[in-house]
């Protein structure tokens, strides 16, 4: 069994560490010194994380970028240099395709889903031009289609958005969705 956390570092920024064992006692720091890591996703297969760090801590501008970290060398690959902030990362069930929210230009908030698949290519907007409504939370479906939150006026709705950009309405909720839990196709837990 993996497990990994993110922790300080002694005066310094958070680092991804590795434990292979949740009970032993050693530790092996797979970031590099300097580096701050904000955001990890596994790979089912154990072997690589998906992160959101930068090598540029201090830095008042967005300069994190998506890498994926080969836990057996602590080797990082940038996977996407996304303008302005982003976060919320999530991987789909398959844990083919990286999801999260980023911002359409270069900010200042990130209310745009997008999609980056792990194999290779570029990341892709799927609400810039099919849903123009912040997105304030998303989950993965079992199709590997999303569900998400978007703002609309002063209330907020859920959304299906297929991998294409295809956005389809759901049917008004009873209560004004701020957070929302999946457990199957069929069983949905929101949060006013």
């Amino acid at each position: 069994l993996a497990a990994g956390e993110l922790s300080p570092q002694p005066g310094g920024p958070a680092a991804a560490r590795f434990e292979p064992n949740p009970a032993a006692v050693r530790r092996r720091l797979v970031s590099p010194a300097g580096w701050a890591v904000d955001e990890l996703q596994w790979l089912p297969s154990g072997d690589r994380l998906i992160v959101s760090a930068t090598n540029q801590p201090a830095s008042d501008r967005d300069t994190n970028r998506i890498y994926s970290i080969a836990v057996s060398s602590g080797t990082f690959a940038e996977l996407a240099a996304p303008h302005g902030p982003f976060g919320s990362l999530s991987l789909s069930p398959d844990a083919a395709t990286l999801a999260y929210l980023g911002a359409r230009v270069d900010g200042p908030e990130p209310t745009d889903l997008y999609v980056l698949p792990l194999a290779g290519g570029a990341p892709r907007n799927l609400t810039g031009a099919s849903l123009d409504r912040p997105v304030r939370q998303f989950v993965w479906q079992t199709d590997g289609s999303l569900l998400a939150i978007a703002a609309e006026g002063f209330t907020s709705d859920l959304d299906r958005i297929g991998l294409d950009g295809t956005v389809t309405k759901r049917p008004a909720e009873p209560v004004n969705p701020g957070s929302i839990g999946l457990l199957d196709e069929h069983t949905l837990a929101t949060r006013q």
